[in-house]
C-alpha cells in the first residue's frame, strides 16, 4: 500500500464530523479532489488538506473490510481500484463542487458513471464509511438490490453492531409501511432487522435468488408477491414471526483499540498520544474546526458504577470522545472540557477519540474516568 501526498487544497472552515443517515443516490458529476493514498480496492481522496493525511492502516482495514463482506455474500471482492472514497468534511461539502448527496443526507454511494465512467463513488465526512462500503460491495455482488429496504437493510446488517430487540413490537406494520415509501425513511432498523432475519431463516443464497425477483420500483404488494414465490409463505405472516426474535448484526467492526490500564481503584487518568504508525490511529485530512485524527482505546470495567467521563487538552482545536461498551448497547460523548455523568456496566469498553494536533501530527488529550458511585 502506498500513500500518496500531492498538492494542498484549501477550502472555508470545516465542522465536527457527524454520523448521518447513508444511501445510494444517482446525480450529476462534479469534479473530484487528486487521489491521495490507494490500496487493493480503494482509491482515497479529500477535499480537506492531506498534507498530514496517514490513512494506510485505515485503507488496509477497509480491504480487509471489502473481501470479508464480499466473502459473506459468496462473491468474489470488486476489481482491484475500483472504489473511489471521497473524504469531504461537513462544511466543505458545497453542492455546486464536492458535494453530489442531497443535502438531507450525511453520506452517499454512487454507482460507475455518475462520478467515473470506471468505478463507483463514496462520498462521506467520516474517514472510512462501512455502511457505504457495503453498498459498494453489493452492487458488484447482487446488482441495485431492488427496493431501499433492502439495499439499506443489508448495508446495516453487515456494518453495524448490537441486537434489534428493542423494535419488535411495532416491526410488522413499520417494516410494510416502510416498503410503500419510495424514499428511503430516516431510520434503518425495520429494513436491517428484515433483511438479517430473511438471511438467518435461509441462507444468503436464497437471499440473493428472493433479490433478484426485485425491481427498484416495487412497493408491498411486489415485494410480498416476489417473497411468497421464492419462500411459500404469505410475506404478512412471516412478518409475524419475525417479530418473535431479534437477530444480531453482523457488522465487522471489532471492539479494538490500544489498551488503557487503570490508574487506581475506580479511577482512569491518562494522557492519551497518538501519532501516524500507532495502531488505530487515522489522520483523513486536516480541516479547521475538525479533530486533526482519530484513534481508539480499550479498557475494562469490573464492576457496575456510575463514573464522570472527561476529555481536556492544553492543545488548541476541535476534540471530542465517544464511550461504547462492546455490547454496543449504549455510546457517550463528550466534548473537550465537558464532563458527563455515564452508568457502566462489567466488560469491555472501548474509547473514539478526535485529536487536535500540529504539524508533527502528534495527538495528546487527557483523559479522565473517576467512579461517582456504586
Amino acid at each position: 500500500m502506498r500513500t500518496q501526498i500531492k498538492n494542498k487544497v484549501r477550502w472555508p472552515s470545516a465542522v465536527l464530523l457527524v454520523t448521518a443517515l447513508a444511501c445510494e443516490q444517482e446525480q450529476s458529476r462534479l469534479p473530484t479532489p487528486d487521489v491521495v493514498a490507494t490500496s487493493r480496492y480503494i482509491e482515497y481522496s479529500t477535499w480537506a488538506d492531506p498534507t498530514l493525511l496517514c490513512m494506510d492502516s485505515q485503507l488496509a482495514a477497509a480491504d480487509l473490510f471489502v473481501e470479508k463482506t464480499a466473502a459473506f455474500l459468496h462473491s468474489d471482492p470488486p476489481p482491484v481500484s475500483s472504489i473511489r472514497y471521497i473524504h469531504v468534511p461537513e462544511s466543505l461539502q458545497d453542492p455546486a463542487r464536492t458535494w453530489p448527496c442531497p443535502s438531507s443526507i450525511g453520506a452517499c454511494f454512487l454507482r460507475e458513471g455518475r462520478v467515473l465512467d470506471d468505478r463507483s463513488a463514496i462520498y462521506s465526512p467520516r474517514p472510512m464509511h462501512w455502511h457505504e462500503l457495503v453498498h459498494a460491495v453489493a452492487h458488484h455482488a447482487i446488482g441495485r438490490g431492488g427496493h431501499w429496504v433492502i439495499r439499506e437493510g443489508l448495508a446495516d446488517y453487515l456494518s453495524q453492531a448490537g441486537s434489534t430487540g428493542a423494535i419488535l413490537e411495532d416491526f410488522p406494520q413499520a417494516l410494510k409501511d416502510d416498503l410503500e415509501r419510495e424514499e428511503p425513511s430516516s431510520d434503518y432498523r425495520m429494513a436491517t432487522h428484515f433483511v438479517g432475519s430473511v438471511i438467518e431463516r435461509y441462507g444468503i443464497a436464497r437471499f440473493k435468488q428472493f433479490v433478484a425477483r426485485l425491481d427498484s420500483d416495487d412497493r408491498w404488494e411486489g415485494v410480498s408477491s416476489a417473497y411468497a414465490l421464492e419462500f411459500g409463505q404469505d410475506l404478512e405472516a412471516a412478518l409475524a414471526e419475525m417479530a418473535l426474535a431479534p437477530i444480531t448484526l453482523k457488522g465487522l467492526f471489532e471492539c479494538e483499540g490500544e489498551a488503557i490500564p487503570w490508574t487506581s481503584d475506580g479511577e482512569l487518568d491518562v494522557t492519551l498520544t497518538g501519532t501516524c504508525g500507532d495502531p488505530f490511529y487515522v489522520s483523513p485530512g486536516v480541516a479547521e474546526e475538525t479533530p486533526g485524527a482519530f484513534k481508539t482505546y480499550v479498557f475494562d470495567v469490573s464492576e457496575s458504577a456510575m463514573y464522570e467521563f472527561s476529555l481536556t487538552s492544553s492543545n488548541p482545536g476541535t476534540v471530542y470522545g465517544m464511550l461504547q461498551n462492546c455490547d454496543f448497547r449504549a455510546s457517550w460523548w463528550v466534548a473537550l472540557d465537558e464532563a458527563r455523568s455515564v452508568p457502566l456496566e462489567p466488560g469491555k469498553h472501548v474509547l473514539s477519540v478526535g485529536f487536535p494536533y500540529g504539524d508533527d501530527m502528534l495527538g495528546e488529550l487527557d483523559f479522565r474516568l473517576s467512579r461517582l458511585a456504586p
